[in-house]
């Protein structure tokens, strides 16, 4: 995977990841990440907010990519700007992947965060 230009990651200790991913957007310009929707390899009953964390740290937009194992289809979201609130990002990809069908689709999850219940630091500011 190294040779694809995968960074590997040591999933043991997952502090700094978010700040050290954020910098190779500026180390590497042009640089893709690609995670995994749920962020992980098995089912989860929430996402992983990693990515989002990453793209919002970065400043960079988030392209969501849906491979469809039963119309045997792939395709990507038009880029989505990480400035958004996490409710509008996440309505919108669970938007993008409303149809699609998983390789397996009892290990996808439902498609929401543990931050949607969550005020955004935006409305936080707001109501105070």
């Amino acid at each position: 995977l190294r040779k694809l230009g995968g960074l590997p990651v040591d999933r043991s200790n997952q502090s700094g990841l978010v700040l050290e991913l954020s910098l190779k957007f500026e180390q590497e310009p042009g640089l893709l990440l690609v995670i995994p929707p749920e962020g992980t390899r098995s089912r989860r009953e929430k996402w992983k907010s990693g990515f989002l964390h990453i793209a919002q740290e970065a400043g960079v937009p988030i392209t969501a990519t849906a491979l469809d194992y039963r119309l045997k289809r792939t395709w990507f979201s038009a880029p989505i700007s990480s400035s958004r609130s996490t409710k509008s990002i996440m309505d919108e990809l669970r938007l993008f992947y409303r149809g699609v069908t998983a390789k397996y689709p009892q290990q996808f999850g439902p498609q929401e965060l543990t931050e949607e219940d969550m005020p955004d630091e935006k409305e936080r500011i707001a109501r105070s």
